[in-house]
């Protein structure tokens, strides 16, 4: 990737910009209609934030359930495109399993059928011309490691993030450690790899905490404030390349992000920006953030 600065911003949820907000992927995508023009203005106030990666509203797609998948996939990605000025797209792969079953409960024949969607989505986002790809939202390690061997199959070379949803604590849904899950995937070929959804920053953080090389964090927003959220990211950039937010995060969480790290560039500001933004976050709202920064930032966004 061209550019790579210390920490990339990533954009947010983009049900929770159009008004249909919900607090985690697997919420979001179970029954939905889908995105028309509402989702590109989303799409065009992250980038206005700061944003450099879009990423693809395809968390409900599968070829296995017989939807024009392909179609809408398509979609998807000249929607992000379009918005996307000067920044990339990646597109979103799911898990198969989707709060419809756990992986490791259905047969082998069946996780051998159903593996065949990775490769197929995989397949149709490169012929889209996407920059990267993200597997998102997957609790269950053997599924995700299974997903980028089926991606590396159809896209050996692209950029393929594989994101881990743990629990509260930090570990994986089945207790397993995440440092383990994340060297597993590092092996099957991801190119990085980190955390994303959750129950909100905090569960993001407690991962971290046990996967300190991890390289990816997208939290959901949870119950927070912008505020809060956006102080949670940029502790979270110190530590990951890729930072930003999944359901329930908006761009005004993702431009107080962006001001944050530009002073994070300035040499000898790093402890006192975060002590400022953590004290305004616990206490103020989003406006009150920008109140704190705008003294040092000037009002340009990236270019």
């Amino acid at each position: 990737m061209s550019d790579l600065h210390p920490n990339i911003v990533l954009d947010g949820g983009i049900a929770h910009t159009i008004g249909r907000p919900s607090r985690t992927c697997r919420a979001w995508s179970a029954d939905r209609p889908p995105i028309g023009a509402d989702g590109g203005a989303s799409y065009a106030a992250f980038v206005a934030a700061g944003a450099r990666i879009l990423t693809t509203d395809t968390m409900h797609l599968w070829p296995a359930i017989g939807s024009p998948w392909a179609e809408d996939l398509d979609r998807a990605v000249a929607l992000a495109r379009c918005n996307a000025t000067g920044g990339e797209v990646w597109g979103v792969v799911p898990p198969a399993s989707m709060a419809k079953f756990r992986w490791l409960d259905v047969s082998f024949q069946e996780r051998v059928r159903l593996s065949g969607g990775w490769s197929q989505l995989a397949a149709r986002f490169v012929a889209a011309g996407v920059d990267g790809l993200v597997l998102q939202g997957f609790a269950d390690v053997v599924e995700c490691a299974a997903a980028v061997a089926e991606v590396r199959s159809v896209a050996p070379t692209m950029v393929l993030v594989a994101s881990l949803s743990p629990r509260d604590d930090g570990r994986l849904q089945d207790g397993s450690d995440p440092a383990s899950a994340l060297l597993t995937l590092r092996q099957a070929g991801a190119s990085w790899v980190g955390f994303g959804c959750g129950t909100g920053p905090a569960s993001i953080a407690a991962a971290l905490a046990l996967a300190p090389d991890a390289e990816w964090a997208r939290p959901s927003g949870g119950d927070l404030s912008p505020g809060d959220v956006a102080a949670a990211l940029v502790r979270m950039g110190d530590q990951c390349h890729f930072v930003g937010g999944c359901c329930g995060v908006g761009p005004e969480v993702t431009s107080i992000q962006w001001r944050a790290n530009q002073l994070l560039r300035r040499p000898g500001d790093a402890a006192d920006v975060t002590r400022r933004l953590i004290a305004s976050g616990t206490s103020q709202s989003a406006h009150g953030m920008h109140v704190a920064l705008n003294e040092d930032v000037s009002e340009t966004r990236p270019e």
